[in-house]
């Protein structure tokens, strides 16, 4: 199984590595952005109506063979299967013309951290959650 999930990741890494970030433009996000994260994050939770969002942050990134993404993180707590809440718990999605990509919502017991490694320390770094 760990095999698996570090297969899965090398495609992430290698990308990250062949497209570094040239330029990061700190952008607002509308209430329509927002709704249309909610959401998408709301759609992966157990229980989508207990969800709290707190912490957004939202930048343009521009890589070095110039695309433009516009790159959201913030944080959800939610009510897990036991009806308590699990804690605030990144979550990384990616603003389209044709709408809401979501990345991920981490996991509570994830050990690695891969939304945040991978997608929001990169952009806002690795404080971005204290602020």
């Amino acid at each position: 199984m760990k095999i698996f999930s570090l297969l899965l990741l090398l495609p992430v890494v290698l990308a990250a590595c062949t497209n570094p970030i040239t330029e990061i433009r700190p952008i607002r996000l509308t209430s329509k952005d927002i709704a249309g994260i909610q959401m998408a994050v709301k759609y992966d939770l157990i229980e989508p109506e207990s969800a709290k969002f707190r912490n957004f942050r939202a930048a343009e990134v521009v890589r070095q063979d110039g695309k433009v993404i516009k790159t959201v993180c913030g944080e959800v707590n939610s009510k897990n299967r036991l009806g308590g809440f699990s804690g605030n718990m990144p979550f990384s999605a990616e603003l389209t013309p044709t709408g809401t990509v979501l990345r991920g919502v981490e996991s509570p017991t994830d050990k690695v951290g891969f939304i945040n490694s991978f997608y929001c320390n990169p952009v806002f770094g690795e404080n971005w959650r204290k602020r």
